[in-house]
């Protein structure tokens, strides 16, 4: 849904839309978010400010997401609300970069009037998302040797103890004595007694 910034001169505008699960799965391509179990509710309220424009939003809807644990398809509820500042800054003699300071960093920059409120809505999802995407707290993943899912069955696979980078150490053989070396220097320092 695409709207011209223009037509916002002063007070507010508001729009309301869905997010269809045949768009999302159309132009997004993400391991994270597999699509939507249901189109997306979508509330976004446009003010301008000057040379920005305001749009204060609220999504609403049931989202597919990968869990990082098990990798099982799951259903997250989504009901979120959300900012954001847009400043229109012209493109000057062809100038692609600009210097930020530290307040810019809290709003988004439009060289275009026309900007597409469903493409804003898709970047507020990814946003929204919890750190780490787990099923439910309880999931056990998969088995680091054999890859089963371990919410499923359990596998015949011996548990992995430690990191499995230092794995290769265990064919070294036993460290020496903590006091003072192995059964060799004991040896040597009793020859050295009789001497």
């Amino acid at each position: 849904m695409k709207i011209d910034l223009r037509t916002i001169f002063h007070g507010e505008r508001e729009f309301r839309f869905q997010v269809k699960p045949a768009w999302w799965g159309e132009s997004c391509r993400d391991d994270s978010v597999i699509g939507l179990a249901e189109p997306l509710e979508v509330r976004i309220l446009v003010s301008s400010a000057g040379n920005k424009y305001i749009l204060d939003g609220r999504m609403k809807g049931q989202i597919v997401l990968r869990c990082d644990r098990c990798l099982e398809a799951y259903e997250h509820h989504l009901d979120t609300e959300f900012r954001l500042v847009l400043v229109v800054r012209p493109v000057e003699n062809g100038q692609v970069e600009v210097e930020l300071f530290r307040e810019d960093l809290e709003e988004g920059f439009v060289t275009d009037l026309v900007i597409d409120l469903a493409e804003i809505t898709r970047e507020q999802v990814f946003l929204a998302l919890p750190m780490k995407n787990i099923c439910r707290s309880e999931c056990a993943g998969l088995c680091p040797v054999c890859g089963t899912n371990l919410n499923r069955k359990k596998c015949e696979c011996r548990p992995v103890i430690g990191h499995p980078g230092f794995s290769r150490l265990k064919d070294l053989g036993p460290l020496p004595d903590q006091h003072g070396g192995g059964q060799d220097e004991k040896e040597r320092r009793a020859g050295k007694s009789k001497i």
